[in-house]
């Protein structure tokens, strides 16, 4: 039996034999800057009078890091946002002057709509918040048909009554869904550094991960041997595909085996240079 702890790091699982692991501690940006080409190392930290480089995972495993990917998706949750309050402001022109009404009216072809029908994800508050969307979402689209008729037959002013009366309901709910998504995502990261070792006793590197996600008790034949055929690349100077010793997969899941040991083996020269100076 051995015991492994997982970690999240982007949409990957990532797991460490438990005795490879010294210590985990909440990130507080207190890296070091060292002269690197490496972008996926954030620095070196003195921990237990030990210089200890410290690596971003998540941009290793995805190129870009897992601060910088929620900052993007905060901000497109801003823009779709700003979209709909403009949908309805389109809408409401084309009702007041007459003028043709060129926004999407199918749900799912707005640029929200086309996003949220894609869109995947493994925080669990977000996925729920994110269901909640969809009926409102669609009752702001049956919006155009239905009052530019209604403008039509029963005259703009009862048009413009409804569209009023659905600012303050359905666009309401949705602009709280959208500012509760956002909080959902900020609220969401929590970095943390795992310290690993290779003798049980002092740090070897260090690895920047979005969350801890549970700890496992598996069986050597949960294990299956990782093989690199050179297909697999990621970023940074690290080969990180060396050092996946196995895939690990119980109920179903699986996860990534890393092994510091082959972390170690696979450092480049110029950084063992740059880490005897720090």
């Amino acid at each position: 039996m051995t015991e492994i702890i997982n970690f999240r790091a982007g949409r990957y699982k990532i797991s460490f034999h438990i005795l490879h692991i010294l210590m985990t501690e909440k990130y507080e940006n207190n890296a070091t800057q060292v002269p690197s080409s490496d972008d996926t190392l954030l620095g070196v930290i003195n921990y237990q009078k030990v210089p200890t480089p410290i690596y971003d995972l998540t941009r290793i495993l995805e190129g870009s890091s897992a601060q910088q990917q929620m900052s993007d998706l905060i901000d497109l949750l801003h823009e779709r946002e700003k979209d709909h309050v403009e949908w309805l402001n389109a809408l409401q022109s084309s009702i007041e002057t007459g003028t043709e009404f060129t926004k999407a009216r199918d749900p799912h072809q707005c640029a929200f709509g086309k996003w949220y029908d894609s869109f995947k994800s493994e925080n669990e508050d977000l996925k729920h918040i994110l269901q909640k969307f969809d009926e409102p979402h669609k009752v702001i689209h049956s919006l155009a048909d239905k009052l530019l008729k209604m403008a039509a037959t029963e005259g703009k002013e009862q048009a413009l009554k409804v569209l009023n009366q659905q600012r303050k309901s359905t666009l309401r709910l949705l602009l709280n869904l959208f500012s509760a998504a956002r909080e959902a995502v900020s609220s969401s990261y929590k970095p943390v550094i795992v310290y690993t070792t290779l003798n049980g006793a002092t740090p070897s590197l260090g690895f920047l991960v979005d969350s801890v996600d549970d700890a496992l008790t598996i069986d050597e034949s949960d294990i299956q041997s990782f093989v690199n055929d050179q297909a697999i690349k990621f970023a940074g100077e690290l080969n990180l595909p060396r050092m996946i010793s196995g895939l690990i997969t119980k109920d179903d899941v699986n996860s990534l085996l890393i092994d510091p040991s082959l972390i170690d083996a696979s450092l480049p020269e110029a950084y063992e240079n740059e880490a005897s100076l720090a």
